[in-house]
């Protein structure tokens, strides 16, 4: 219920103590996961060029299994649906006798729900946010979300693709946000990889410098 308690804007007040006169967008909205920046980052970015773009990413794709679909799937079952609905419609124009259509399935299991953006479908996102974001002039910071240790182990292989990224992809910085904090990063957050107050300042301290040095190095 306090956003000035989150990253972002501890990050900007951070910058503007320090002299630093710039404009922070937040774009950060419970729920979202890389698919979502994936299909909504480029038409920002081409509208609001940014001098420097910062991705917290992994918890939602990895940790969120709603649907026996990944987002990629669901994408292109309802674009494959909506064709099929175009051809009906087009078909029933045509046709004095065309009254609907009828399927019959069979009663299915319980489905097993599956990672909402599996890790390749992950590393695909974020190449196209890089390649969106860098095209339209700026640096990208790539920092991998937080978690308690408890779930870190789940989270890794995110936080090391980030990092191969960031050594392959020109224009982009890993952020290693864990190591900078250290050991006490528990008791700063106020679940699996949500941060409290003190964390969020924590946070921004642990960026600052890697955003200080993005926004020295574009015009």
């Amino acid at each position: 219920g306090d956003p000035t308690a989150f990253f972002p804007a501890r990050l900007h007040e951070r910058l503007c103590d320090s002299g630093l006169a710039i404009r922070s967008l937040n774009y950060g909205e419970g729920g979202r996961d890389s698919f979502d920046v994936a299909m909504g980052g480029p038409p920002l970015f081409a509208a609001a060029p940014p001098r420097v773009v910062i991705l917290y990413l992994g918890v939602n794709d990895l940790l969120t299994r709603d649907s026996p679909l990944t987002r990629q799937q669901r994408a292109d079952t309802l674009a494959k649906r909506s064709q099929a609905t175009g051809a009906l419609d087009a078909l029933g124009s045509r046709s004095r006798l065309f009254t609907g259509l009828g399927l019959l399935v069979r009663p299915q299991a319980d489905p097993v729900l599956v990672q909402a953006v599996p890790l390749a479908d992950a590393e695909v996102n974020v190449r196209s946010i890089v390649a969106a974001a860098t095209g339209a002039g700026g640096k990208v910071l790539l920092v991998p979300e937080l978690t308690r240790a408890a779930e870190r182990a789940e989270v890794q292989g995110y936080a090391d693709m980030l990092a191969r990224l960031a050594g392959e992809l020109s224009g982009t910085t890993l952020v290693d946000a864990r190591t900078a904090i250290g050991p006490g990063l528990d008791d700063l957050m106020t679940d699996r990889n949500h941060l409290s107050a003190e964390g969020g300042d924590a946070l921004a301290a642990a960026m600052e410098g890697a955003v200080r040095a993005a926004l020295e190095a574009t015009p």
